[in-house]
């Protein structure tokens, strides 16, 4: 084996080739040692992605089953949600990428000027797409994503640019060396995020299962002067989705249960009331939620 490929297969993922096929773009197409230098970085790069790919599918079924519990159902949905998009477009992506490696080593050609362009247009596309499917992704990965990164757009100017640096190359394998170098950097991408995304949800039950505001109160009808006792809550009654409440405009605590109780006299005159209730309560996504409601009481009589 050659050296120069020591430290790529020994490790787990490869998310800085890009380095190592400049280093390899070196090597003339007419050097007898060419096409086996690029045979086994091409088996290097592939033996890497098929280990990423099987992490992603494991985090995947991880999610999945943590859906499937209801103690973390609520999360897990909307995480799982998230690593699904981004796994439904990777998929498509390297489905691309594979077509144009096929076509070459049917053909024993290089990427043609239109397919190229395609690329740099998906490979833009597809950083803006992960990035944009939630704040915390976006600010967690925005200055490490590998995929069209900050040096790909210094390096390839625009599409023109691309095409000329990466698919120059007469040979086959030298092309297709470019492409799973591209097709390593969205597969760690994908399994980078989704891997976040599985670490969002909690193993154990921290409170975030499906949340639903309830209001009840003493009694809906009333003689004058008499007490109305209004109670608001989260679903099961937790404090760890720190509501706050408020019950005819003044906020009231939640107490060591969950629930916020207000007492008022009720009107003296007879008639239909109403008393507005508001509850905030943090959601499984990690936003600050509202809920509006109403006490509708009467006072008889």
């Amino acid at each position: 084996m050659l050296p120069i490929l020591n430290t790529l297969i020994n490790r787990k993922f490869i998310p800085g080739l890009f380095i190592c096929v400049m280093v390899l773009n070196a090597c003339k197409d007419s050097d007898k040692n060419s096409s086996l230098i690029f045979e086994e970085l091409n088996e290097s790069l592939e033996r890497s992605n098929r280990a990423i790919e099987a992490s992603s599918t494991t985090y995947l079924m991880a999610l999945s089953d943590k859906q499937k519990r209801a103690e973390t159902a609520e999360r897990a949905r909307i995480w799982g949600g998230f690593a699904d998009s981004i796994h439904s477009k990777t998929k498509n992506l390297i489905s691309f990428i594979d077509s144009l490696k096929l076509k070459i080593k049917n053909e024993n050609s290089k990427v043609n000027d239109e397919n190229a362009d395609k690329l740099f247009t998906k490979l833009k596309g597809h950083r803006e797409f992960v990035l944009n499917q939630h704040e915390r992704i976006k600010k967690e990965f925005d200055k490490i994503i590998i995929v069209a990164d900050s040096g790909f757009d210094t390096r390839f100017r625009n599409k023109e640019d691309f095409v000329k640096i990466n698919f120059n190359s007469s040979l086959a394998l030298k092309n297709i060396s470019v492409l799973l170098k591209f097709e390593n950097d969205v597969m760690t991408t994908e399994n980078e995020i989704i891997t976040y995304c599985y670490h969002q949800i909690p193993n154990n039950y921290d409170g975030y299962d499906k949340f639903s505001p309830i209001t009840f109160q003493n009694s809906t009808h009333f003689k004058s002067e008499e007490e109305l006792v209004v109670s608001v809550g989260m679903g099961s009654l937790t404090l760890r989705n720190m509501p706050l409440f408020k019950i005819n405009g003044i906020k009231v605590n939640a107490n060591d249960e969950g629930l916020g109780v207000y007492k008022m006299k009720v009107e003296e005159n007879p008639g239909k009331y109403k008393v507005p209730v508001t509850i905030e309560f943090f959601s499984a996504d990690g936003r600050r939620n509202y809920a509006n409601k109403f006490i509708e009481y009467s006072v008889e009589k």
